[in-house]
């Protein structure tokens, strides 16, 4: 088995038990409930689910909750009367457990060999805290304890699916057709379109990913198997079932707590690795996107592994069974990790998304490979488009780093975006082309001062990202400004975020250029949905949360969203995630996918302002 651990030892496993609806003709004791104290984010249907009754059931005890439920109001659980034969049945309660001093819920289930979860649910424990005498009432359904907690329902019910439903995530092959698919599943036309609405759009395409809803025979899950034996010969297909499991790689560097802690010092008097604060960070943000999740029906388990930053630490991961389970991996963040988790990811068709910002050409014949920050590439044809959309207002001058290949092709990628094209005789032909400069560190720039107008502003596209040639145009520019010649001419710049963050330029002068950049993430903290999870991470956490925390939590949100969204029918719209939006884009046959949203940002008035 691989590496899974609790901090400090032990597996993280967020295990969300639902299970099916007490039907509706059960009897209730209309005098007695229990009072819930609605949470941020929590429905009527998600309610019903946690205490186990039927929908319409709860709005009879809350009929104003049909017209929505606010935070912190409280509403009626009703409390089920129970028959003789129904307490004799295999699934009621046997035992009655009074709480003794030392007794926790996870001793008391081993001693009875149930579920946490389960005991959880029988007693509508809110968290795992026990009072001394405290009567517990324990369901007579026997578990595995010796190991995690996972949780005892075959088939529970989730939002995305009817009973005796399963997903399929079918890959297009070549020459394939959409009637050949559907009759492969043995599912209608209709019901392909109505699941996956690009494809009316699109149509089908080798290498795309579409979603179907399989019926079960008889809702027996082994009935899968002879379509699962069929479709392996495919080997383009993959099976999700009602639960998913998520598994988390983060160099949590737990070995150096305990070497802390076996030489006697407290690992919170020291200075943790960095790596282990990134990495708590992060995993802090999975949970709080987790918890939303679960309001929302879902049910997911969690598997977190401590990849120690240790190639060799990885390869025992990729052996452990559990892992192979995965329906998505979050991480690793070292590269050479990367590489081997990709191969894993390929090879069992397990989505994919690293924290760590990827090269596009690792995306390359990885089609489950996720990159959440979008390219230079990408952030270059925002520019350009952005170019075309203003150029009435400017005299736009590019420049290059002429000692750099990669600033040429952002340059060449800007030009190409800004360009206006008229078709002439069935041909495409360029008109109002933009060409660019190459300039050269410590040599002359007379070139760039034989483009400037006087009579309007000019704005420098500044197509490169390394610091030091950066420094050296924007000093250059800063100068050209303050000369006799040009004292009274307007000029601002624009290009990647790094001209934003050079420590090298006083912040009044990007304020004096009106710094225009694209960003490929930006935390706007007087954003309401920003400030919410700041709340709940505080009080969760007690504490103010990092960037990695944000990140965490939008890498999760934006993969469920796009893998596995709750709605049966949804609109393509990119996820509006605190770090930045998600939208991910194939970007070409059999290859990953990344993320194309990207944002434009002016600083001026010594405030920075997002540009449409």
């Amino acid at each position: 088995m691989g590496i899974r651990k609790y901090i400090y030892h032990r597996i993280f496993t967020l295990s969300f038990v639902f299970t099916n609806f007490v039907s509706f003709a059960q009897s209730y004791d209309t005098t007695k409930f229990v009072l819930h104290q609605v949470e941020k984010g929590e429905t009527s249907y998600g309610i019903a689910k946690k205490y186990n009754i039927d929908l319409n059931v709860f709005f009879e005890f809350n009929t104003s909750a049909s017209n929505g439920l606010n935070r912190g109001e409280y509403v009626k659980i009703p409390i089920l009367i129970k028959s003789d034969s129904s307490q004799q049945s295999s699934d009621s309660i046997s035992n009655q457990h009074i709480v003794v001093s030392g007794e926790t819920l996870w001793s008391i289930a081993k001693k009875y060999g149930v579920e946490v979860d389960l005991i959880k649910t029988y007693n509508h424990l809110e968290d795992i805290h026990l009072n001394i005498d405290q009567v517990i009432l324990i369901p007579n359904i026997p578990a595995d304890t010796a190991n995690a907690v996972k949780p005892l329902v075959k088939h529970p019910p989730h939002p995305l699916l009817n009973s005796c439903d399963t997903i399929v995530i079918h890959r297009v092959r070549r020459k394939e057709t959409l009637y050949g698919i559907a009759n492969l599943y043995e599912v209608s036309l209709n019901s392909i379109l109505k699941n996956n609405p690009d494809l009316e759009e699109k149509g089908l395409q080798k290498g795309m990913s579409i979603k179907i809803i399989y019926r079960l025979k008889d809702c027996n899950i082994d009935s899968i198997q002879r379509l699962q034996d069929t479709i392996s010969l495919l080997e383009s297909s993959v099976f999700i079932s009602n639960k998913l499991t998520i598994s988390l790689l983060l160099p949590f560097m737990f070995e150096d707590a305990d070497s802390l802690m076996a030489n006697g010092l407290d690992p919170n008097l020291c200075n943790l690795n960095s790596k282990t604060i990134n990495s708590v960070d992060l995993y802090n943000g999975v949970l709080i996107a987790l918890n939303e999740l679960k309001k929302k029906g879902y049910q997911i388990d969690l598997n977190v592994f401590d990849t120690q930053y240790d190639t060799a630490v990885i390869n025992r991961i990729l052996d452990d069974s559990t892992f192979k389970k995965s329906n998505l991996i979050i991480g690793p963040v070292l590269s050479t990790n990367i590489k081997k988790v990709r191969n894993f990811s390929r090879f069992y068709s397990i989505p994919m998304i690293t924290p760590f910002d990827i090269p596009n050409q690792a995306l390359f014949m990885y089609p489950d490979l996720f990159k959440y920050f979008p390219s230079k590439v990408t952030q270059s044809a925002k520019i350009g488009s952005y170019l075309k959309q203003v150029k009435s207002d400017y005299n736009i001058i590019l420049i290059s780093n002429g000692e750099d290949k990669k600033s040429y092709t952002y340059a060449k990628v800007i030009a190409e975006n800004y360009a206006d094209t008229i078709v002439v005789n069935d041909s495409i032909t360029a008109v109002d082309t933009l060409s660019f400069l190459r300039l050269y560190r410590g040599k002359s720039t007379s070139t760039v001062r034989n483009e400037v107008d006087t009579k309007k502003e000019n704005l420098f596209v500044v197509a490169a990202s390394d610091i030091p040639f950066l420094t050296f145009v924007f000093n250059d520019l800063l100068e050209l400004s303050n000369s006799e010649k040009f004292f009274r001419t307007k000029f601002s710049i624009i290009g990647f975020q790094e001209l934003f963050k050079m420590n090298s330029i006083d912040i009044k002068y990007k304020n004096n250029f009106r710094l225009k950049f694209t960003s490929k993430g930006r935390i706007d903290y007087s954003n309401e949905k920003t400030i919410n999870f700041m709340e709940d991470y505080q009080d969760t956490f007690k504490m103010s949360p990092q960037e990695n925390a944000f990140l965490g939590y939008d890498l999760l949100m934006s993969m469920i969203n796009t893998l596995y969204p709750v709605e049966k029918e949804v609109v393509k719209i990119p996820l509006q995630g605190h770090y930045n939006y998600c939208d991910y884009r194939q970007i070409g046959s059999n290859n990953g996918f990344e993320n194309k949203v990207v944002k434009l940002f002016e600083y001026s008035d010594y405030m920075l302002h997002q540009l449409k």
